[in-house]
């Protein structure tokens, strides 16, 4: 992939050309030595982002209120998303994800889509292997993202679907489980064309809270359907998609947006309810990161005492 070449190679590039014209050419002038000592300080600030800061896996705990968590009890979900296994991680890091997913003893796990980034079919089943490993009471359970469905790329959504059931994940296409606690609704894709909210919201238990999984943030910009869109809120939604920015500057904040609703990271009002977006374990375009870090996202379910 050219934009990972590209980003691999300008680091030791500029390291490099910083180094000669700082140790050989120094004396020559004040000029010279800035421009070295400039070259220096932005090879080390990208040969962080490409070479250290997307593997600084972290774990990210909040709290979140759930007012019928049955006899007052906590109960903790474990989220991530935005794998983007194949090009720019492997099988190495799914198995370092589900190990600080296990060490958390979740009731439940949940994963946000955007498994792959151009990975071939046939290896998909070696590649997420370490996910049968993952350890939940209650299950878990997945959607799919954009570039699962080939957008952009080729359409892995079918192998992936395969391969998912093997593993012990149930993929959420438009539908709804009812746990202890409370609904579980799945929306699919919706860059696809494959969401949903009407069928997915279908068989909700209204004495139950809803939690949301969807992989993409956009799901808040189209209309829902001709019914009132106060038919599809949920408790909480969550989702992935912008890694963050993936690469932020001070004071501009990210380069690229993912996402036409502006969400970057975090919990937002949205016209569905409360909204919590991921960064991701994973990386696209290039496995570059800069101000913002993979993580794992423990969301401890606690009841209004």
């Amino acid at each position: 992939m050219l934009p990972q070449l590209l980003a691999q190679s300008l680091p030791i590039f500029f390291l490099l050309l910083g180094g000669f014209l700082f140790f050989f050419y120094f004396k020559k002038g004040p000029l010279l030595l800035v421009f070295s000592l400039i070259l220096l300080f932005l090879g080390s600030i990208m040969f962080f982002s490409v070479f250290i800061s997307p593997f600084l896996l972290k774990v990210y705990r909040v709290s979140y209120d759930l007012s019928s968590i049955i006899q007052k009890q906590s109960y903790r979900i474990a989220f991530f998303s935005d794998f983007h296994c194949g090009a720019l991680k492997g099988k190495s890091w799914v198995k370092r994800v589900v190990e600080t997913v296990n060490q958390e003893k979740p009731d439940l796990v949940l994963i946000g889509g955007d498994f792959v980034l151009k990975a071939e079919a046939s290896a998909l089943k070696d590649l997420f292997s370490p996910l049968k490993d993952l350890k939940a009471r209650d299950g878990v359970f997945a959607v799919l993202g954009n570039h699962d469905f080939g957008i952009p790329g080729e359409d892995l959504s079918l192998p992936l679907k395969e391969v998912l059931e093997e593993l012990n994940i149930t993929l959420l296409q438009n539908e709804c489980v009812e746990l202890e606690n409370f609904n579980l609704v799945g929306l699919d894709e919706v860059w696809a064309g494959k969401s949903d909210l009407e069928r997915a919201f279908l068989k909700v238990n209204p004495e139950k809270p809803v939690i949301g999984l969807c992989h993409n943030p956009d799901l808040f910009l189209y209309p829902a359907s001709t019914k009132d869109r106060s038919s599809f809120r949920a408790d909480l939604w969550l989702l992935g998609h912008t890694h963050n920015g993936q690469l932020r500057l001070p004071i501009i904040g990210p380069v690229v947006q993912s996402t036409g609703t502006g969400m970057e990271w975090g919990f937002y009002n949205t016209p569905l309810g409360k909204a919590f977006v991921s960064q991701g374990v994973g990386e696209s375009g290039a496995r570059v990161r800069l101000f913002t870090r993979p993580e794992v996202v423990i969301i401890d379910l606690i009841a209004d005492l």
